[in-house]
């Protein structure tokens, strides 16, 4: 009688994290450090590293709409990060609040 050897490889996904000073250079290659105040480097600065995304895999980015009184800033966020946030999101039922789970019921309706 034979034994069979089973082995398990496992791939372990290490992310880097996002550095501050990436994102200072992103700014500052794009030019926006000159026409972003600073609450809205700030804001940027922020949500890119809370979430890990790096601006220049295009993971997140900011744009500029009209000037003076109706000038809008929005940081948007690449459309692979919002399938990231979704497959995370339904793989791991046990992690979502409330609100996420009401969404995904109504989603699902």
């Amino acid at each position: 009688m034979s034994k069979t050897t089973t082995i398990l490889i496992v791939e372990q996904s290490i992310e880097q994290k996002i550095q501050k000073e990436t994102i200072t250079e992103y700014l500052k290659a794009y030019g926006y450090n000159k026409t972003l105040s600073e609450n809205e480097i700030q804001q940027f600065t922020q949500t890119a590293l809370a979430n890990n995304l790096d601006p220049f895999k295009r993971e997140i980015y900011i744009a500029i709409y009209g000037e003076g009184e109706n000038r809008k800033v929005s940081i948007l966020t690449g459309y692979q990060q919002v399938i990231r946030y979704t497959s995370n999101v339904r793989s791991e039922p046990e992690n979502l609040t409330a609100g996420k789970r009401r969404l995904m019921e109504a989603e699902a309706r």
